[in-house]
């Protein structure tokens, strides 16, 4: 899938809003919590939509990319949508697609259509609150043709995408802040940059929406290893299944978006907060997927997610040895995050993702023999994954990280009996 397929020619929310118009704007019959930013919107938006749903709501969730599944991308309570149920609402779009291509509108991209689709499901559906990941930016995402959320949020921002959102933090930030609208409360992460934060700041003046960013001096870690972690957020006492401290700092935000929907008149106690953070799943952060070796995967693949993984890399695994199975694009910022890892493991493993996009194997081995002395290039993620166990003893630990195209392929094999 090339670029302009995936993204589009032209920035604009003026497709999706035709096709959307066309259909009898489904989107403007549900209530949302908008997510943007860098790294964490995935978790961030999986852990709200578990907190409405113990609340008692009907949720539905959106993400982007998907690890094991496309249908991951369209979730209903939990529940992924069904094959009968996506392909329904595709070809109820395809119709009206084609009247507007022949009318001279421009070609919808992928993600365009995908969104109208969940949008057309939730409706129907009859879901009381989505939450909706951006795809890529905010202000010209095709998931920001709703109309102002109960609740937007801004996550960890740093730089990615500067091809598309700027190559300056502040203009990404202004790109992600595009989600803030008159009339929302805005949350936002507790540990974002100086230069972001002034950016959050300064849209939500503009817009005159409430911002609140969660208090760490109200945080206690109680405990923390690579099953989640247990903190105290004033009274309020929460596990975190989803191990890192930038996931302690991502459920901050959960609760303060939480309680700032309460405050709207929406009824979600402090348990349902404490229930959904505690019940929520989200594959592919820090997951652990086998036991003896120990086996995680992890999406990390820019500057800001590698950063936060080589944290806990040196906190969680201090002391053991560590073989990495490594994949990346090679429109990331690859070279600054091989050598983060490699610097980090006794064995690295490059290899190489399964798309167009993809870096070689070779050339992220290049890097990082430069960082770490036993280096190896297998392509094919399927036996570079076996290599890794090969090498493997019981109390070593098996780190594979970079593109979430390769990790569901990788954790079906770390699975393998």
């Amino acid at each position: 899938m090339d670029k302009a397929l995936r993204f589009g020619s032209k920035a604009g929310l003026g497709r999706i809003s035709a096709l959307l118009s066309s259909i009898g704007n489904p989107q403007d019959k549900l209530k949302y919590v908008h997510i943007a930013g860098t790294n964490g919107k995935g978790s961030t938006s999986a852990m709200l939509a578990s907190v409405l749903k113990y609340a008692g709501y009907k949720t539905g969730l959106y993400i982007s990319p998907y690890v094991e599944d496309f249908l991951e991308r369209i979730q209903l309570d939990g529940a992924k949508i069904t094959e009968e149920d996506f392909s329904f609402h595709l070809s109820r779009l395809v119709p009206h697609i084609e009247k507007l291509c022949g009318a001279g509108l421009e070609p919808l991209n992928q993600f365009e259509i995908i969104t109208a689709v969940a949008f057309d499901y939730f409706a129907c559906k009859g879901c009381d609150f989505v939450s909706l990941e951006v795809g890529l930016g905010g202000r010209f995402d095709a998931t920001n043709v709703i109309k102002a959320p109960e609740a937007a949020v801004i996550c960890s921002l740093s730089e990615d995408h500067t091809e598309y959102l700027g190559d300056t933090l502040e203009q990404i930030a202004a790109e992600k802040c595009g989600i803030i609208k008159e009339g929302s409360d805005v949350l936002a992460y507790a540990n974002n940059p100086l230069t972001a934060q002034r950016i959050i700041n300064e849209a939500c003046l503009e817009k005159k929406a409430c911002l609140t960013v969660p208090d760490t001096t109200k945080l206690t870690v109680l405990s923390r290893d690579i099953s989640g972690s247990k903190i105290r957020y004033g009274s309020l006492e929460v596990f975190v299944p989803l191990a890192g401290e930038h996931q302690i700092l991502n459920a901050l935000s959960v609760i303060e978006a939480g309680r700032a929907l309460r405050k709207r008149g929406f009824c979600i106690t402090d348990g349902n907060i404490a229930d959904g953070i505690r019940e929520t799943k989200f594959p592919a952060r820090l997951e652990t997927v086998r036991q003896e070796p120990l086996c995680v995967i992890d999406g990390a693949h820019n500057r800001g997610g590698i950063t936060a993984l080589s944290s806990e890399i040196d906190c969680l695994f201090s002391g053991k040895r560590l073989i990495s199975v490594m994949g990346m694009l090679k429109d990331k910022e690859y070279a600054f995050c091989i050598p983060q890892i490699a610097m980090r493991s006794d064995v690295f493993i490059a290899t190489s993702p399964e798309t167009p996009r993809a870096l070689e194997a070779g050339s992220a081995a290049s890097i990082a023999e430069k960082h770490c002395q036993n280096v190896y290039r297998v392509p094919e993620i399927n036996d570079a994954v076996a290599l890794a166990l090969s090498k493997a003893k019981n109390d070593d630990v098996i780190l594979v990280c970079g593109s979430l195209y390769m990790l569901g392929q990788a954790k079906r094999k770390l699975m393998e009996k």
